[in-house]
This record gives C-alpha cells, structure tokens and sequence, in this order.
C-alpha cells in the first residue's frame, strides 16, 4: 500500500524556538525533517548551493525512489553536515517564515534545531570542544612563543597531528597568533577603564583580539578621526558562535552572558 502523502503545511512539532520545549522534542523535529525535505524534493530551487541539498536529492533519487521517510540516519547526518549556515537558501526559498508563507520553512534553524538535539543527546565531541573555545585556543598557541605559528605554517607533522586529533584538514590556511593582544594594546592606549566614560565600547571578537589586533587598533583611530569617544572592557570573551555552530546551546548562553554582564 502507498505510503500517505506528506502535507506540506507545518506539523504540530513546528519550533524554532531553543527556549520552547517543543524544540527538543526528537519526534517532534522528525515529522519537521519529512515534511522539510518533501518540500525541497518538489522544488529544488536549491540544488546549486551548499551540498546538503545535492546530498539530499541524491539519497532521494538513487536510494529511496523519492521517498522522504527512508533516508537514513547516516544521509541525515550527511546533509545537514553540509550546511555551514551561509542561508542563502533561506534566502531564496519562496516558502520562509521571513516571507509569511504559510510553510513556515527556515532550513539553516532546522538543521540547528538538528545539531542541538544531537548535541545534548551524545555530548560535544573533542573537535568541537577545542575549536568551539577559542579563548583557550589562543592562550595555549601564545604560552609556545612563535612556535606554534611556526608549526601551524611549517609542519607537516604537526598538521597530521591536527588532522588526526582535532580533524582540521593539512592544507587549511590556519591564523597567525600575535605577539600581543588587542586588550593588552588598549591598556597601552589608557583605553581600558569605566565604558561609561565613552560613547561605545569597542567589542574585539577573538579574531581581532588574538590574531589581527591591527584592525581593531585601525577601528580605534578611525572612531577618534571622526570625535568619536571609545572604550574597550578587559575580560570580555568569545561571542559563542563557534559553540553555537555545533549545537552547544549552553556554552553559547554561559560566553553571551559573560559579555553582556560586562
């Protein structure tokens, strides 16, 4: 007997909400992943972006005969590894939540509704506990001297050990860590006091702070050439998208909190 249709209007189990328990609810995020895929099965709009959704035509086509409910776990894990979150299938897509279609469809928040249930059921993994905290990357590549720069750039050895250990690919053009920091700078500047004593307070993001505080010295003269009054704030952390990107909700909270209490 034919399977039933799947309806294209959004199941009881719709949630894009991390503070709705509704969201974590492992059925509920199943009956959203069929009905999203029926969706993008009939459409392919998106055939020509990121390759989850080549992926996902593929295992339809050649494994299951266009049948949504067979794919796999392991398909599954395959596509939505794929997103990185660049949305522009969001973008255009003709059924979002953004454009008030009554689908409701928003495929970068289902697979991070996916990454999250994933996370809080198996844990965060080694690769994405150092990677997702790169305040602690940073302090253990400064503490070397330049030596971890030496070998991040140099070391064939030392990138198959990263490959192997933290799954960061040989030839990936890793950043260069800087002698000094951009907060360690902003003291040098009298720039580090009372934020209420400027017009803004400058947030570095770890990249500026670690690896190119140049830019942010170049912001802070920009902002002064034009009267501009900045301050910056010393113990501020990494903004918590790297733990967000892989599901981790809580270090996110914790590193959002951090910054805004400061």
């Amino acid at each position: 007997m034919a399977s039933k249709p799947i309806p294209y209007t959004p199941t009881s189990g719709l949630s894009y909400d991390p503070s709705d328990d509704l969201y974590w609810d492992q059925q509920s995020l199943s009956n959203e992943i069929d009905r999203t895929f029926e969706i993008c099965h009939g459409c392919r709009m998106c055939f020509k972006y990121c390759d989850s959704f080549p992926s996902l035509f593929a295992a339809l086509d050649e494994n299951h005969d266009g049948d949504v409910r067979k794919i796999t776990e392991d398909e599954k894990t395959q596509i939505f590894d794929s997103c990185f979150q660049c949305k522009l299938c969001e973008v255009q897509c003709p059924y979002t939540v953004r454009d008030n279609h009554e689908y409701q469809l928003d495929f970068p928040k289902l697979v991070h509704r996916w990454r999250a249930q994933k996370t809080r059921s198996e844990g965060v993994g080694r690769r994405e506990r150092f990677l997702g905290n790169p305040d602690l990357t940073a302090k253990i590549a400064r503490s070397t001297g330049n030596l971890a720069n030496a070998l991040n750039q140099r070391s064939r050895l030392h990138r198959e050990f990263l490959k192997r250990i933290i799954g960061i690919h040989p030839k990936k053009n890793l950043p260069v860590f800087a002698k000094r920091t951009f907060t360690d700078w902003a003291i040098t500047q009298n720039l580090v006091g009372n934020p209420s004593e400027g017009e803004i307070v400058l947030f570095p993001t770890c990249y500026v702070e670690y690896n190119e505080p140049n830019i942010g010295e170049d912001t802070v003269a920009v902002l002064k050439q034009n009267n501009v009054n900045v301050t910056c704030e010393k113990g501020l952390v990494c903004c918590g998208m790297p733990a967000w990107e892989s599901g981790d909700l809580e270090t996110f909270h914790n590193k959002a909190e951090t910054n805004l209490d400061r």
